[in-house]
This record gives C-alpha cells, structure tokens and sequence, in this order.
C-alpha cells in the first residue's frame, strides 16, 4: 500500500489513487498549480552577496527584508567602486569583502525591482564566493552596471563601515572602504 503524499495545499493525496479535487486553497483550479508554484519559488532561499548598504541589516529592515545565516565572504577578481553607490566592476587580481546572506525570491523582488536611489539598476550576477572557512559558494550578487557618477554621502559610508568592523574584514580592506570617505 503506498503511503499518501500531500499536495502543495496540504490535501492528502495518493500517487495511485490520485482524484482531481477542488484546491483547499481557495484559488480557481486552472490557476492551482501556477500560483502554488510561485509561491514555493518566492520562498525558496538562495545566497546573496551584499558588498554596499545592503550588507547592513537595519538597511533591509526598512525593506522588511531579514536574512538568515549572513556571514562574511570574499568574492575574488572584482573591485568596489561607490560613486556614490556601491557597484562592482571586474578587476583581475583584486578582491571585494562582503556579506554573503540567504534570502527568498521575495526578500530579493522587494531590495531589486526599483530605483531604490536613483542612481542606476541593479541587476543579479552569477558569483563564486569564498566564506570565512574557504569554501566557495555560488550565490548571486547584484551589479549596477551603468550608474551615475557622484560622491557617497557620509551617511551611506557609515552605514558600509560598521558592517566591516562588525564582520571583520582585513583593515586593508577597511581602510579602502575609508578612501572613498576622504575622496568625496
């Protein structure tokens, strides 16, 4: 006797003895499956990798985004530039910290589908990161590939800065975070 699985809305259902039922769920059915779908995506959990203001919890707070396991990373063969948000732009050789965090579909629709400054559009990237114990892990990062240029306000660098003392970065790497301060 096979056991009986659950549906995406929690109806008991046999693989064998399977009857099309009216979703518990309340949806019409032709929209059952599609709409339960993007629900389990949206809360899937994937790693991200924040370099500027979003490495900053209180930051996400106000997007009522909260990620889970953030810790420190490195992701190797690109650079910072914050002018005056940050962006990273390819560089061989060179080495970007940040924190690499997991968040649902959702949390990453809410921080990515606007203009949150009006400097430019962030889009995912595919990166590699090494955490603090060396391993690598694949997580996706968000790049403004074209974005005005400016100064980053002292504000913006305050809220970056902590995050780096608290997290520990090497003091080379906050003391470059720092050059963007006394550049402006």
């Amino acid at each position: 006797m096979r056991r009986p699985t659950r549906s995406c809305c929690g109806r008991a259902a046999s693989a064998a003895l399977y009857q099309p039922l009216a979703p518990v769920c309340g949806w019409p059915a032709a929209e059952h499956d599609v709409r339960h779908q993007r629900k389990r995506r949206a809360m899937r959990k994937v790693w991200t990798f924040f370099y500027g203001s979003f490495m900053n919890p209180e930051v996400l707070a106000k997007a009522d985004v909260r990620p889970t396991e953030s810790q420190m990373a490195r992701l190797d063969g690109w650079d910072i530039k914050i002018a005056p948000r940050a962006t990273l732009v390819p560089a061989a050789g060179r080495s970007v910290f940040g924190v690499l965090a997991q968040l649902t579909h959702s949390d990453l629709e809410k921080l990515y589908t606007k203009d949150w400054f009006g400097f430019g559009t962030y889009l995912p990237e595919a990166v590699l990161v090494a955490n603090s114990a060396g391993h690598l892990i694949p997580a996706l990062s968000y790049i403004a590939w074209e974005m005005e240029s400016g100064t980053p306000s002292a504000e913006y660098m305050q809220k970056v800065l902590t995050v780096a003392q608290q997290f520990k970065f090497p003091d080379w790497y906050i003391n470059r975070l720092r050059s963007f301060v006394s550049s402006s």
